[in-house]
């Protein structure tokens, strides 16, 4: 039900979040304890896509195209 732009938006958003999880996860492997790593990966890498989905859930209804009527309620 996405607009084009919307599914644009959302893809540099995709992108984004991948880049700075990368990026995160190269400072903190580089700056502690196998151990500490590790206790940071389990926690902040579910918390992290748990928030990413619920951001997106939340604003892509801004790119919604309102005219598009499911194939599956005829």
């Amino acid at each position: 039900r996405l607009v084009p732009a919307g599914w644009r938006v959302l893809t540099y958003c995709w992108i984004a979040f991948a880049l700075s999880l990368a990026g995160f996860n190269e400072l903190i492997w580089r700056t502690v304890d196998t151990d500490t790593w590790v206790t940071i990966k389990t926690v902040v890498g579910p918390a992290s896509i748990i928030g990413y989905i619920a951001i997106t859930r939340a604003l892509a209804p801004i790119w919604w195209d309102m005219r598009y009527e499911d194939p599956r309620s005829a």
